[in-house]
């Protein structure tokens, strides 16, 4: 269809349509006298025009090579209603192929239509005497809902629907993330718990073949934040519960080559939770020169109902400095003894680790405690006095140095 550029409809034409469509003005009007020889057949193709009382067919005229109504759209004021039809939305208008008598072609009961949609902002009216025959295209209501589950609709939390889509494609991810008390959201997943991936979102195609989309919350019980990459690592708080959903790097690369290993400054008296999920954190460098009072130390230190199980660390350094003579305590997790459950702390593992102790000053004749003859040599300087606590030798790869 020849693309022209868009006209304002002149408010004569507005007056004529309006008069074609009996819609109150003077009843001597006569809309052939005045040009108004294009006829437009908007065909509503199985659903019915809004506020007519079912009627299935509108009549218009327009000057000839003229923009014609958008049905539901037009700001002229000769308004031309939108079709209606139960379960379905208007996706398009569709000029109808025409016999040598004008008449629409058929295919049974169905229209033949041309391939492209018509364009009410630059396709126009026939010639004088034309008849167009305009026909509804049709598309089944999309529904896209987030499904937040039975628990959290127990407690209050209600589903996510989308019914606004209105034409075929990928859905969208929410733009927010749902809220439920208590608990953090951690991912979206289908109906047989797989997570989604940005592949999959790309692949959830809405359309009339699949015309209702669900996809499921996965919430995690508690509140976390969750951690994907060294920054998430870097700031630290000590009350907050941390969920590792990705192995965590600091190292610097070069050519795929590691270069260097990233500072890492750790976390002091932590009474949250550090899940690793399997996970490894990996090259970084913790160094710490202890001054004034600072006895005990390592990368995380924990206090209380403080606990970090099921993660790998790998390749990495912790580089201590003593100045002072006093009873040092000193691992990768430092003082255990004001741990309240060492039970806790499973499925740890170590793997090319170093800790490298430096006295200096004072401290040259000071012997720290590191762990030294038990399972957990290296991991903690000590722990409470009655308990136990102990990694395999296999996964305790940590070489402990004293200079």
């Amino acid at each position: 269809m020849k693309k022209l550029k868009k006209k304002i409809i002149p408010v004569l034409f507005a007056l004529a349509v309006c008069c074609f469509a009996m819609a109150g003005c003077k009843s001597g009007f006569d809309p052939i006298k005045e040009g108004f020889t294009a006829t437009v057949y908007y065909e509503a193709n199985g659903g019915v025009f809004e506020g007519t009382n079912g009627r299935t067919e509108r009549v218009f005229r327009y000057k000839p090579d003229s923009i014609i109504i958008e049905p539901g759209n037009d700001k002229s004021g000769a308004q031309v209603p939108l079709p209606t039809r139960s379960g379905h939305h208007v996706s398009g208008w569709y000029k109808a192929e025409t016999d040598e008598n004008g008449a629409p072609v058929k295919n049974g009961d169905e229209f033949v239509l041309a391939s492209e949609e018509w364009d009410f902002a630059s396709d126009r009216a026939g010639g004088e005497g034309s008849v167009i025959y305009l026909v509804a295209g049709w598309s089944k209501n999309y529904k896209f809902t987030v499904d937040v589950g039975d628990a959290a609709r127990a407690a209050g939390v209600e589903n996510i629907v989308n019914d606004k889509y209105s034409k075929a494609g990928p859905v969208s991810i929410p733009g927010i993330e749902p809220e439920w008390e208590g608990h953090t959201f951690y991912y979206y997943e289908d109906a047989e718990h797989n997570r989604l991936t940005a592949t999959d979102w790309e692949n959830l195609i809405i359309s009339d073949e699949n015309p209702d989309i669900t996809v499921y919350v996965k919430w995690l019980d508690g509140v976390w934040k969750i951690v994907n990459d060294k920054d998430g690592l870097s700031g630290l708080k000590f009350n907050e519960n941390y969920w590792l959903d990705d192995d965590i790097d600091f190292g610097t690369y070069q050519n795929g080559v590691l270069k260097s290993k990233g500072k890492f400054n750790g976390i002091q008296n932590f009474i949250g939770k550090i899940e690793g999920n399997g996970h490894t954190i990996k090259n970084f460098a913790f160094e710490k020169t202890l001054i004034g009072n600072d006895s005990a130390t390592g990368v995380f230190i924990f206090n209380g109902s403080g606990y970090i199980r099921n993660v790998k660390f790998e390749n990495c350094e912790l580089y201590i400095s003593l100045t002072a003579k006093k009873n040092y305590v000193i691992g990768f997790f430092g003082d255990g003894s004001r741990i309240s459950d060492l039970t806790l702390f499973t499925d740890l593992e170590f793997k090319g680790c170093t800790l490298t102790v430096i006295k200096t000053r004072d401290a040259v004749s000071v012997n720290p405690a590191l762990g030294e003859g038990t399972g957990y040599y290296g991991v903690f300087g000590k722990i409470k006095d009655g308990e136990s606590f102990s990694i395999d030798e296999a996964k305790k790869d940590i070489t402990v140095t004293i200079n």
